[in-house]
């Protein structure tokens, strides 16, 4: 676990933990279009609450609702650092789905926008795909 500091309030957990600061920048000498952070950070972000069908993988997305209340997989911490992390406090039945997060942008932005990412740390290992979902202007 050696790629983030033990220190961090956020990083002591040997959970995963998506930590996203997202910067959305027209291009370079634009003013900023959107700022994704802190307290806010979910605001603008709608939960999948659906089973994976966008790979077949073996997750289900659950809601809002489920995330932040019993599986805490989404919150923002008291230094205000939003969190996204994969669950690690159930064991999963043969053949069973863990439940996981799926967040897509409700803003969307046309082709050729610049997206800036400051991640303290990102999920790794099996089956972990540290993503976030947007959409073009126009696209659904």
């Amino acid at each position: 676990m050696g790629h983030f500091r033990e220190e961090d309030e956020a990083m002591s957990s040997a959970t995963a933990a998506a930590i996203l600061e997202i910067v959305l920048l027209e291009c370079k000498g634009t003013p900023l279009v959107r700022m994704y952070q802190e307290e806010t950070f979910f605001d603008r972000w709608t939960y999948a609450g659906t089973y994976n069908n966008t790979t077949h993988g073996d997750a289900i997305f659950v809601n809002k609702s489920v995330v932040t209340t019993s599986l805490q997989l989404t919150y923002v911490t008291s230094n205000r650092i939003p969190i996204i992390r994969v669950g690690n406090s159930s064991t999963v039945d043969y053949n069973y789905k863990r439940d996981t997060v799926r967040i897509t942008s409700d803003d969307s932005y046309r082709i050729g926008s610049i997206w800036g990412l400051n991640a303290v740390h990102l999920s790794n290992g099996c089956s972990v795909w540290p993503a976030f979902w947007s959409y073009g202007k126009g696209v659904t």
